[in-house]
């Protein structure tokens, strides 16, 4: 799959599912979304040109503009860092939680209170 695909096929789930449990994401845009390097590697170089953080920012700004909040560049980096960590836990992937109590992919909110 190509960039552009990658990107296009994120970027219509976030639109049709800004809400989405991490129960409701398919494997294969966890596997796209999640970055298999430590992030200190992934931050040293060029991130902000990497569609992974283009995809992130993408749903950031989809939620911000939804939810009517803003969010700081010290804050997005810090963000981003917890989104890939909620990423990376599978067992908030595999679980089938009843939908007000599971997590919410893109609940940036949440996150910021984890910062």
């Amino acid at each position: 799959m190509s960039i552009d695909e990658i990107e296009q096929r994120s970027f219509e789930f976030i639109e049709q599912h800004l809400d989405a449990t991490f129960d409701e994401v398919p494997e294969y845009l966890f596997k796209i979304w999640h970055i298999p390097v430590p992030l200190k590697d992934y931050l040293s170089v060029n991130y902000k040109d990497k569609y992974e953080y283009r995809i992130f920012l993408y749903a950031l700004r989809k939620y911000c503009k939804t939810y009517n909040i803003q969010i700081s560049e010290k804050q997005t980096v810090s963000l981003f860092k917890v989104y890939q960590l909620m990423l990376s836990i599978p067992i908030v992937r595999g679980r089938h939680l009843p939908r007000e109590t599971a997590f919410r992919i893109f609940d940036f909110k949440f996150y910021l209170e984890l910062i």
